[in-house]
């Protein structure tokens, strides 16, 4: 789960990147690779920082934070998909990153196999990411640039006075 979340973090890098390259004076200093922003965020929290999933795993921050679950017939548990990790942070979290990285045309292999994989799991099951863009009946739901009628990075950028 770490390395994916690292891949995730590296793919919003290469979406500053582009973003930076035809828009320099936009001030992104605020996305940085994950283990940056949990130094900066959590230091004080963390027990051990030899690496991104000790950093996870010894963040005090964290302490009960859990998917929530129920407990099967045969004495295991279940994720509870209903619930905001699928249902609030999906739409207005990694499916806005996904959406600028379309409008700056940055591929995004791992947040692709993310969101395929969290809107099948949603409850009921959401259509975002078809054919890798977003582009499923459930757009209308988030808060993506493409609910929003922006169909390019300089529409989206000087349309919302971010430059």
């Amino acid at each position: 789960t770490v390395d994916i979340i690292a891949s995730v973090s590296n793919e919003a890098l290469q979406i500053k990147a582009a973003i930076q390259k035809s828009y320099p004076d936009i001030d992104l200093k605020d996305v940085r690779f994950i283990e940056d922003f949990f130094e900066e965020a959590y230091s004080d929290d963390i027990a051990d920082h030899s690496s991104l999933r000790n950093m996870f795993h010894s963040n005090k921050g964290y302490d009960g934070l859990a998917m929530p679950t129920k407990k099967t017939e045969a004495g295991g548990y279940l994720p509870i998909f209903d619930h905001r990790y699928l249902n609030e942070d999906l739409p207005g979290g990694i499916l806005v990153q996904k959406g600028i990285a379309e409008l700056a045309g940055v591929p995004t292999p791992v947040m692709n196999k993310v969101i395929l994989w969290c809107q099948d799991q949603c409850v009921p099951p959401k259509e975002y990411l078809v054919d890798g863009k977003l582009q499923g009946k459930d757009i209308a739901t988030t808060k993506t640039p493409q609910r929003y009628g922006f169909k390019d990075l300089k529409t989206f950028i000087e349309g919302n006075r971010y430059a």
